[in-house]
Parts: structure tokens; sequence; C-alpha cells
């Protein structure tokens, strides 16, 4: 399961501990909530930067050899009294040394301004997030076992979800170039590719409709002007297929492959009408029959092109239902449900996806434990999940609480079952105990 830091750290900091560092620092926690999620994206980046030479994620390493990122396990319990005051410093020297005070004096500015904290608001929540980003680093390279090399990969494979949650202006203050550069992940490599290619049979279409303007004259051009009309809805399409598909690469090459064989199929067919236009007008003279007819059969064409585009909104297959792994249980334990069989009143479309995907991700994983190397393999993401969880129904409001809760419900006797068949496994219970114990009160407190 591919990593994404900035998720990982908001995971950690749910609308309880938000609020316990709002108290703490005496200011709303809106502005709190503001100030942590331009701090996060902003630290990786800063680090981001560092790790880009190796001197420099030499430097990092050594860091982060002293943060074993325990506090991570119990983050409420580590703010509270003067906690969140030594994390705030500790995390301030350490960016302050590793970023240098030009950076970071940019970073305090540039936060406190989008979170209306004001510099010296926002400096123990950059301080205090940078404590957290360094103990899950820390935590990070001693479970995968990172050296200089691995560090720098994986701060690397961060750069798209960085660039995509950086406050305006950030990523001058830290010269990090131009961020248009750092790569967007699979989908939004996949979405590019599907724009790209609809632009391209744009572009053909649009050549082809010059050449045949060439032959016959201006009313011919017009077609050539319909073809790259078609090309450019064609394009948005494209993009706007890679925007939708939300995570699933798949349905997008797909439907990027379709839409590109209609249309290489068509502006073949346009192309070939426009040669043997081209050649009527330049062997029949001024007989009018002589291209009139040519003519005909390339404006019919483009009118099939356009109606087979169906206005530029390419038929999208449809996304594959999340489910949970089919897992033998005694007699009393129900099976979870299909998502698509759900019905609960109040319950929103949306908030049922993301219940759903998020049950069957931890399904999966759980499934995937066996032994003591795949328990540790698994328990970052296990942490990430019950990170989420743990956010995510915090944040639930009075009228959402009750129809999710029925629906974790439905979930928790295989959930539970899992977990306690995991944890069974000799020398896992003390790997994943914690964590699957935390997630599960989690889960029985909503559900």
């Amino acid at each position: 399961m591919a990593i994404n830091l900035v998720d990982m750290a908001k995971g950690y900091l749910g609308r309880a501990v938000m609020d316990k560092i709002a108290g703490s620092l005496g200011v709303s926690s809106s502005h709190t909530e503001s100030a942590i999620g331009a701090a996060i994206p902003s630290i990786l980046g800063g680090l981001i930067g560092k790790a880009s030479n190796r001197e420099g994620a030499e430097a990092l390493s050594y860091e982060l050899d002293k943060h074993d990122g325990g506090f991570l396990d119990n983050i409420g319990d580590a703010i509270s009294g003067d906690g969140l005051g030594k994390l705030a410093g500790e995390g301030s020297g350490i960016l302050g040394s590793l970023l240098g005070d030009s950076k970071l004096g940019g970073m305090l500015d540039l936060v406190g301004k989008v979170s209306g904290l004001g510099r010296s608001g926002s400096g123990s929540i950059i301080g205090l997030v940078g404590s957290l980003l360094m103990g899950i680093l820390g935590k990070q390279k001693r479970a995968q076992g990172l050296d200089v090399g691995g560090i720098m990969g994986l701060l690397d494979s961060q750069k798209g979800h960085v660039a995509g949650a950086l406050p305006e202006g950030m990523g001058s203050i830290l010269g990090l170039g131009d961020l248009s550069k750092w790569s967007t992940g699979a989908l939004g490599t996949t979405g590019g590719a599907v724009s790209g290619a609809a632009g391209s049979v744009g572009g053909a279409l649009s050549g082809a409709g010059s050449a045949v303007s060439g032959a016959v004259g201006g009313t011919v051009g017009a077609v050539g002007d319909a073809g790259r009309s078609v090309g450019g809805a064609v394009g948005n399409a494209g993009r706007a297929a890679g925007d939708a598909v939300s995570g699933t690469a798949g349905a997008v090459g797909d439907a990027g492959r379709t839409v590109g064989g209609a249309v290489s199929s068509t502006g073949s067919a346009v192309g070939g009408a426009a040669r043997d236009t081209g050649a009527a007008v330049k062997s029949g003279g001024g007989g009018i029959a002589k291209w009139l007819i040519p003519l005909l059969l390339l404006l019919g064409l483009g009118l099939l092109l356009m109606k087979l585009l169906g206005g530029g909104k390419p038929e999208m297959p449809a996304l594959p239902e999340v489910k949970m792994p089919k897992v033998e249980l005694p007699a009393g334990i129900a099976a979870a449900p299909e998502l698509g069989s759900i019905n609960i009143p109040g319950l929103p479309a949306d908030m049922k996806d993301k219940v759903g995907g998020m049950f069957g991700e931890l399904g999966t994983t759980l499934s995937g434990v066996s032994d003591v190397d795949s328990a540790k393999s698994a328990k970052d993401d296990l942490t990430d999940l019950s990170g989420k969880f743990g956010e995510f129904t915090s944040g639930l409001s009075a009228e959402t609480k009750g129809p999710v809760g029925k629906m974790i419900s439905m979930f928790l006797p295989q959930v539970e079952f899992q977990i306690n068949k995991v944890k069974g496994i000799p020398g896992v219970g003390g790997i994943l105990g914690g964590v699957l114990d935390k997630l599960l009160t989690t889960l029985k407190t909503v559900g």
C-alpha cells in the first residue's frame, strides 16, 4: 500500500486532538485546523527539498535516529500539561537546524497568514507538527529499514501529495522550484495520458480539416474548425475523466482506450474522405458533381464523429465495488454485507462509499497478516487506517452519526473476529495489539 504522509499526519490529529491543541493555545479550533492543514505539507515540502541531495538526506537521517515516534501511540496524553510546549520547542529547533532560519521564518509568516493566527500564533503549531512528522518518518525508517537512499526515495514519492496541498507561495519560500513538474501519482499520470491522447486525436483531425480546406475552399475549412472543436472537447473529456475516477486508474485507462479507439477509427475515415476529395478536385476541374459528392460525404462523417463522441463526454465504465475479503466465520457471526445492498435512511452516498472503502482496506490488510514479519509490515498501514477512522468518526455531525453508526455495526462482527484472529497469531499480538485495540474502540464508540 502506497504511503501518503500528508494523510498519515492528519490521521494522528483528529478532531479531539485539534480541540485540545486549540484549548492549550487559547485559539479557535477552526484556526488551529487551518494552521495544521497548511503546516503539514509545508514542513514535508521543506524536508523533501532538504533530502533532494545526499548531504541533506544524511543530515535528516541523523536526526531521525533520535526520533522513534513513541508519543504517536497516545498523542492526546503527549500534548497534555507542558507536553505540547515541549514537543513544539523540540520541533522548532529541529526545523531551524534542517531548513535554516530564513525558510522557517517564511513558513511561519505564510502559515500564520493563511490560518489567521499570525506569526506568533503559528509558531507552536509548526513546531508541534515538526515533531509529529519527525516521529512519523523515524517510525518509517525503522519499520522499513531505510538507509539514506531509502529516505530520499520515500520523500520523493510524496511530491504529488505535497504539491497539491501546499499554501500558495510556499513553494517559492522553500525554494522548491516548479511544482508543476512534481509527480501527482498514478492517477494524475493516467488522467494526463488520456487527455494527451485525446488532444493528439484532435490535432490530427484539425490537420486533416486544414488539408481539405486547401483543396476545396472555405466550406471544407468549416469542417476543419469542427474537427478542432471536437478535438478540444475530447481533450477536456480526457482531463475530466482523469479527475473523476478518484483512484481507479484502470477505469480511466479503459475509458481512454475506448474513446481513443472510436476517435481513431472515425478520424481515419475522415482523413480518407479528405484525401479522396482533394484528388477529385485536382483531377476534375470545375465540374461541381466531381467535388460536391465527396464534400457531402466528408460533412456526413464529421457529423458522425460528433455523434460518436456524444458531445465530448465519453461514457465511463462502472467503478468496481469495494468489498470486504471473504473470511470463514464461525456460526453466529454474520458476514459483512455487500456495499450495494446497504440502504440506511439518512446515510449520504459519499459517506457509505467512504466507510465501505475503509472497511475493505482494513479487511484486506488484516487478511495479509500471517506471521511476525507480515505484522511488522502491516503495522504502519493499520496505524494509518486507525487514524483515518478516528478522524472520520470524530467529525460526524449529529445527523449523520446515527446512520453511519448503523453501517459500522454491520461490519463490526467480522472485523472483531479478524482482529482477534490476527492477535492470536504467535508473536503478532505484541506488535499489533495496541493499534488494533485502539481501532476497535473507535469503531465501537460509533457502531
